[in-house]
């Protein structure tokens, strides 16, 4: 098993490339540290970015408020913030819905 350390936000924003089909993403964070390890680093305008790889799911296991028939989600609050985007990365997507209704 591989393990690998990841602040929140260039996770978010690898699984956010997976789902849009980018090659990945350029992020200061971790430059210059042990975690930059073999990374690649790209220099963009006299500043240095690691290139992370994209993210991407099999299958995206999420909760929303409530679902239509036809896999519309609406999710409350917080989910807001990272479901979309889970959602969005996963070649499947499972979600758990509060209610289901037969309209969006």
């Amino acid at each position: 098993m591989d393990l690998e350390l990841v602040a929140q936000e260039p996770l978010v924003e690898r699984i956010r490339a997976g789902g849009f089909g980018l090659g990945g993403i350029l992020t200061a964070t971790g430059l210059g540290t042990p975690v930059e390890g073999d990374k690649q680093v790209i220099e963009v305008d006299g500043r240095k970015f690691l290139l992370k790889k994209p993210i991407r799911g099999n299958f995206s296991l999420l909760a929303c408020h409530h679902a239509d028939y036809t896999g519309n989600l609406a999710y409350l609050l917080t989910a807001h913030n990272f479901n979309p985007v889970i959602a969005l990365s996963g070649k499947a997507v499972i979600a758990e819905a509060e209610h289901i209704y037969p309209w969006a």
